[in-house]
């Protein structure tokens, strides 16, 4: 296998907001496993609901700055990516990348925090987490969808080179930010509805229109999105070949989860085992060019588009 894989969620993260190092530990992924079988890793900052809504903005800065700290603690093995000309470096080096993402916009409260965002270094924000916030419904949230502010931060993202995060979105949510991104957009974590009856899954609809406008359809590992009791590598193969009969091998990709859920399907352990997806797409017909493309070739194209080509510049 060689392929430049982009896993656009895990929550790996926390382990440093409890003081532990990322170089090593039990968790699902870590930097030791990762460098060795992942190209681009999103790195989520997740607020927890203890810090919603007053101290939230205290709480993603924290987050950024152990992030930004683990990072040049372990830059022999880590390079952040916030540029496309990162991007392409990361092709030749022997480093994996990582790209920060905001998981949940509690803390914006205006766009000059979004601009502040940039310029720590965040390049992907998911709008919502489950709940309503400043920005938009979250799919547990209600049936509203973007806010005024919510569309104001889509164009601000969007003209300042921040890849637009549409999981967790209440469905109208999901669709406002499709009729006002300027850019394609990822779902970075989610499944397929019509296989696993789970209201963070898209339905065929929102699935076939995230692809039409040239979207990133990331499916995740989580065990209750693939199946409703137990489930398998196998199952979530199932989603992803579902999701290419839809809509075609070159709008997926892959958004793990890594260190968010409690367990993953029978037969994936951690980060170590993603060469599993890669062989199991093989072994059900898919091509070693759409194997590559499922695995990160769609997310990297679509970041070659989305990322400023350097610091300040779109």
């Amino acid at each position: 296998m060689n392929a430049f894989i982009v896993d656009t969620h895990c929550d790996s993260v926390k382990w440093l907001a409890q003081g532990v190092s990322l170089r090593n530990h039990p968790g699902h992924l870590d930097l030791t496993r990762l460098n060795s079988a992942v190209k681009l890793q999103f790195f989520a900052m997740f607020v927890e609901s203890s810090y919603k809504p007053q101290r939230a903005m205290e709480r993603t800065l924290e987050l950024i700055d152990l992030s930004l700290q683990s990072m040049e603690q372990n830059k022999d093995v880590l390079t952040m990516v916030n540029t496309r000309e990162d991007l392409q470096q990361l092709t030749t080096a022997k480093t994996c990348g990582a790209l920060l993402a905001i998981e949940g916009g509690e803390a914006i409260i205006d766009t000059y925090m979004v601009r502040h965002l940039f310029r720590l270094g965040v390049r992907s924000i998911g709008l919502t987490w489950n709940q309503r916030n400043r920005l938009a419904d979250g799919v547990l949230g209600g049936s509203g969808g973007l806010t005024q502010l919510g569309k104001k931060v889509v164009k601000e993202m969007n003209a300042l080179g921040i890849l637009v995060d549409a999981a967790h979105m209440s469905p109208k949510s999901f669709w406002d930010v499709l009729r006002t991104s300027s850019q394609p957009i990822i779902v970075s974590h989610a499944n397929c509805r019509a296989l696993c009856d789970h209201v963070r899954n898209l339905t065929d609809l929102q699935i076939k229109t995230l692809a039409a406008q040239d979207g990133v359809f990331c499916l995740t590992f989580a065990p209750d999105f693939l199946k409703e009791n137990g489930s398998t590598i196998d199952d979530l193969l199932d989603h992803i070949a579902y999701a290419a009969d839809l809509i075609g091998p070159e709008h997926i990709g892959i958004g793990s989860d890594f260190d968010g859920v409690d367990s993953l399907p029978e037969g994936l352990k951690g980060v170590e085992d993603y060469y599993k997806i890669y062989q199991g797409l093989e072994q059900r017909g898919f091509s070693e060019s759409e194997c590559q493309a499922i695995s990160g070739g769609n997310v990297r194209k679509l970041l070659m588009r989305i990322l400023p080509k350097e610091v300040g510049k779109s």
